[in-house]
């Protein structure tokens, strides 16, 4: 069964809210209440050629451990992020 949020329509609506020439940083949260329906690292990868040079910030609910994102300190992923940790 595809996900009812394909993350690539679901990045399409997110870049026509958001003014990219005006726009510094982008910040989502609320990841975690559309899983397992939508992964995060699917609309990562999705944002990722239409967001450029600008940053993205996505709270996640859990713990990064520097390579690996383990949801709600749960759950293992073996998908790989390009994320880094912002603050401890």
């Amino acid at each position: 069964m595809q996900s009812p949020l394909d993350p690539e329509k679901l990045a399409q609506e997110l870049i026509k809210q958001i003014e990219l020439s005006q726009t510094d940083l982008v910040i989502i949260s609320g990841v975690g209440s559309a899983f397992p329906m939508l992964r995060t690292n699917t609309l990562l990868s999705a944002l990722h050629p239409l967001m450029g040079q600008i940053p993205l910030v996505a709270f996640y609910p859990g713990t990064f451990d520097g390579a690996k994102l383990r949801l709600f300190d749960r759950l293992k992923d073996d998908n790989y992020y390009r994320a880094f940790q912002l603050a401890v």
